[in-house]
């Protein structure tokens, strides 16, 4: 009977060992996936900002076809609020994921990023 249990407690020992060898594997593999995934974040990035710009030149196109302002004109972040997203419930006007600022520009002029590559072609 002794012996018995001690086969049981000993098969026991070794399934939590093997169950913990086969964890680290695990974590260790996803830990490798996830770090080959970092470099392409920087493109999705910029995607992302580049759509943002597209969306603020659009804002600004629409804010003059309605208010009809002299070509030159700079529209404000509160003029272009009704113009982004859904209307007046825009809350936060566009950000850049990579940490760059925007800055609208004058009716003749494309928006602008300060992150070097985020540019609206």
């Amino acid at each position: 009977m002794e012996n018995d249990q001690r086969s049981r407690w000993a098969r026991f020992r070794k399934s939590r060992i093997v169950k913990g060898i086969v964890a680290v594997i695990l974590i260790w593999w996803l830990a490798t996936v996830i770090s080959e995934m970092q470099p392409h974040h920087e493109a999705s990035y910029r995607a992302f900002c580049i759509n943002n710009l597209a969306f603020i030149q659009d804002a600004k196109q629409k804010w003059a076809l309605e208010t009809k302002p002299p070509t030159n004109a700079t529209p404000t972040w509160n003029d272009l609020k009704p113009y982004l997203g859904s209307g007046t419930n825009v809350v936060t006007m566009p950000t850049c994921p990579g940490g760059g600022v925007y800055t609208i520009g004058n009716l003749q002029t494309a928006p602008t990023c300060a992150v070097k590559d985020h540019v609206l072609e």
